[in-house]
Parts: C-alpha cells; sequence; structure tokens
C-alpha cells in the first residue's frame, strides 16, 4: 500500500460523524493492520503520533489529532522523503481548553497505545462534547 492508497482508504473508513472513541480505534487499527511499501514500522519508516491542544493562533478550535508518518529511504539508506497523514478531531474552543502535548508510539505494542488514547485526560474531557469537524490530510514533511 502507498501513503495515498492509506489516505485514500482512512477516508472511506472513518467518515464525517464518526463519533471521536470509534475513529480513534479505527485509526490505530488500521496502523497496526496496514503496512506501507518502503516504511517499515520496525525503524521507524511508519510511526503513529497522538497530539492534543489548542486554542493556537494557526486554529482557533482544540483538537485530538493521530498523525502517521511515513518516511522512507534510498537504496544507500540515505533519507529520501517523509509524509504525514493527519486525522483531526475539532472542537469549540468556546467549550473547552487543552495544555498541548503529545505521545508517539514506541514499538508496536498498539493495543497499549490505544488504551492510552483511549483514556488519556484530554480525550475524558473532550469525548462527551459536540465534534466541530473530523479532517483528514496528507502533505510532504
Amino acid at each position: 500500500m502507498t501513503p495515498q492508497e492509506a489516505f485514500e482508504e482512512i477516508k472511506q473508513r472513518i467518515p464525517t460523524g464518526t463519533p471521536l472513541l470509534d475513529a480513534l480505534s479505527e485509526f490505530v487499527n488500521f496502523y497496526a493492520s496496514t503496512s506501507i511499501d518502503g516504511c517499515p514500522k520496525d525503524s521507524d519508516g511508519d510511526m503513529l503520533l497522538f497530539e492534543w491542544g489548542g486554542p493556537y493562533s494557526w486554529d482557533k478550535c482544540v483538537s485530538l489529532s493521530l498523525t502517521r508518518q511515513f518516511s522512507s529511504n534510498d537504496e544507500d539508506g540515505e533519507y529520501d522523503w517523509m509524509q504525514q497523514l493527519h486525522m483531526h478531531c475539532r472542537y469549540d474552543a468556546s467549550q473547552v481548553n487543552l495544555a498541548a502535548g503529545n505521545e508517539w508510539l514506541h514499538g508496536q505494542d498498539t493495543d497499549a497505545f490505544i488504551q492510552y488514547v483511549l483514556s488519556a485526560p484530554c480525550t475524558e474531557t473532550v469525548k462527551i462534547l459536540n465534534m466541530r469537524s473530523l479532517d483528514f490530510e496528507m502533505h510532504d514533511v
């Protein structure tokens, strides 16, 4: 699977209106069950990041985000390219304010990571609120 194919598939798996906990679970499960060509997970070629916080000067919403980061090396083992696939779950900042934080998935223990994500204080804080938007984006780094 290519990064672009992963982007297209995750948007199909998590449509607009998906509840927060379901969206977070599906994103992590998709990471665990798929491989990206040329981006091995065991050498940090395919990594997962959970971020939260806001509002910020560049985004007036509060958000919980999962980012899948793809990086690839050329035939000589030198850095070649990097892309990031983001899922942003945004909330109205008038309802909540979150101090910024993040947590990387280390190793392959996605079960422990998903439990962390689902029970994190930031998730507990926003899960009862109405999500303003569920957005996906992909870009080069």
